[in-house]
């Protein structure tokens, strides 16, 4: 899972904005509609945070609203740069854009906070305007564990074509919908990448009051 945690270090914050929930959540319902729709109140997905960010900017802690850019042209450092290429060319003809470099990694509450340095909470994310995104609602150990197996060269791995077998066997449960049948249960492993230029990032602590005020 450290693996994990490394990867998905992609963005850089934008703009903050002023230290008011209310200010927050008319921004989101401004610019965030149709994810505010989608989610129906359910909850939000979460991601893990450095205390500073990709491009070393230091995070006010005390604001209630963070606007990230999305990088779209992120590179695996520990996944192998074939394997990588391979799932990158299998979410490009299945879900029409690659999950591996144009993708938001989010997950729930539980989960996301093990991949924050410093042990800091995890933020909620909203995607700013149009989106898409993928689902996995079950259990990431063993998708991960065959990252792991591969990069060791563990003995059962036998050959590139078996372990491509095994993860679309595990592909083929993302969702391109139903994100707010996820987005409910913060205490599974799930997680939800999502494809979107801009979003908001709420600290954890704001995130249930805000909740509650956009609905």
């Amino acid at each position: 899972m450290t693996k994990f945690k490394n990867y998905i270090n992609e963005v850089g914050i934008i703009g903050v904005t002023p230290e008011n929930i209310d200010e927050a959540v008319e921004i989101i319902n401004k610019n965030c509609k149709k994810f505010v729709k989608e989610i129906q109140g359910y909850g939000f997905p979460y991601r893990g945070f450095a205390s500073m960010d990709h491009a070393k900017q230091v995070i006010p802690h005390s604001s209630v609203l963070y606007e990230h850019q999305v990088r779209k042209d992120r590179q695996p450092r520990y996944i192998p740069k074939d394997l990588h290429k391979f799932l990158s060319e299998y979410s490009k003809k299945n879900f029409g854009w690659d999950i591996r470099t144009e993708g938001v990694f989010t997950a729930s509450r539980n989960t996301a906070k093990n991949y924050s340095a410093f042990r800091e909470p995890p933020k909620a994310v909203i995607p700013i305007g149009n989106y898409k995104y993928v689902c996995l609602s079950k259990n990431l150990i063993k998708l991960y564990g065959l990252y792991d197996a591969y990069t060791r060269g563990d003995a059962y791995i036998e050959n590139d074509d078996w372990v491509k077998r095994e993860l679309i066997g595990h592909l083929k449960n993302y969702r391109t919908n139903g994100i707010q049948n996820v987005v409910q249960n913060q205490g599974a492993s799930w997680e939800c990448i999502i494809n979107t230029d801009k979003y908001y990032s709420i600290p954890d602590v704001f995130s249930e009051e805000i909740l509650s005020k956009l609905y």
